[in-house]
């Protein structure tokens, strides 16, 4: 006849803390990024960082297209218009550089919130040389500046053109800089290096322990 455990019903010390480690999640602290400063102005760092949420925006054939950060790389966030005094300037050199900036594990997204047509739009692109970028439309910023599922604000806004929010590869966004700015500058690069090092948080996987 099998012999029964009397403890079997009861969870031993070392049962129950292995049980409670492997319902940790480890995160390394986030490092701080290098200063950065255009012409004009600097990267604004928000603190808290909120985080990115999946949008629902239209790309410029009209199809739905989700804009969320990937899990492997960090994002450049464009936000645009038409009537943007300087973005005749920016959208052609954003288009030259987003390879060198994507080699780097940085995307590139460019989100127009003109409230023309999607062909105006598509006509200025090609127009000014920035056909090749992934332009996606967002009229007035609807979605942009909506508040997110958790009822937090969102942390993209329009307050001046053209704007470049950074989010790095956890969907923190760290913050925005405006206006233009060469992305190929070393201390630009630096930026986008600790940026996209910036790694998901990894769950941590206890070994199970046996008890007695």
């Amino acid at each position: 006849m099998p012999m029964s455990n009397p403890d079997a019903g009861r969870l031993t010390r070392r049962a129950f803390a292995a049980g409670a480690l492997s319902t940790i999640t480890l995160s390394s602290p986030t490092a701080a990024l290098p200063l950065l400063r255009g012409q004009r102005k600097q990267f604004v760092h928000f603190e808290p960082q909120p985080s990115m949420q999946p949008l629902r925006l239209r790309d410029l054939a009209g199809r739905t297209a989700t804009l969320a950060a990937a899990k492997r790389e960090a994002m450049r966030l464009y936000v645009w218009a038409t009537w943007c005094p300087s973005c005749p300037v920016e959208l052609p050199r954003l288009a030259r550089e987003q390879a060198a900036i994507a080699a780097r594990g940085v995307g590139v997204v460019a989100v127009s919130i003109d409230t023309v047509s999607t062909v105006v739009i598509s006509t200025y692109l090609q127009r000014h040389g920035a056909g090749g970028l992934r332009v996606l439309h967002d009229p007035a910023a609807a979605t942009l500046r909506a508040g997110q599922p958790d009822g937090t604000a969102s942390p993209f806004q329009s307050w001046s053109m053209p704007l470049t929010f950074a989010v790095d590869r956890a969907a923190r966004v760290r913050g925005y800089i405006a206006g233009g700015f060469d992305w190929l500058k070393p201390d630009s690069l630096a930026f986008l290096d600790v940026l996209a090092a910036q790694a998901p948080p990894a769950p941590f996987h206890a070994m199970p322990s046996r008890s007695g």
